[in-house]
């Protein structure tokens, strides 16, 4: 999938799906995912029944990795918005991110990126 483009995954079958993605480069994403799975065991409270995240959860993950990853469906210009009106009551709430993103290093000059 290029950069940019909106998609997203769905089963399309009635059993069980398999899937292998890769990411390149995959530091960003790995931190990304991982602060769900980590915050699960963490901070289940935070989750449904079902194991889906707290709207202030999803708010303060997404805007942490703003520029990165949006959800699909809803225009990024709304959800930038949103969840930077967001982020910051969800952290007044007590919520924190397991992982920080990395920083990402100033391109150098001269260097095809």
């Amino acid at each position: 999938m290029p950069r940019g483009r909106p998609h997203y995954f769905a089963n399309a079958g009635d059993g069980n799906a398999e899937l292998e993605v890769s990411f390149t480069p995959a530091q960003q994403h790995l931190r990304f995912f991982a602060n769900f799975v980590t915050l699960t065991v963490k901070q289940p409270k935070w989750f449904s029944s079902a194991g889906d995240p707290n709207l202030l959860l999803i708010a303060l993950v997404l805007h942490a990795y703003r520029n990165h990853m949006y959800l699909a469906g809803v225009p990024i210009w709304l959800q930038k918005l949103l969840f930077a009106v967001l982020a910051p009551m969800a952290r007044l709430a007590g919520y924190r991110l397991a992982i920080e993103p990395l920083r990402e290093a100033p391109a150098r000059s001269g260097l095809a990126v």
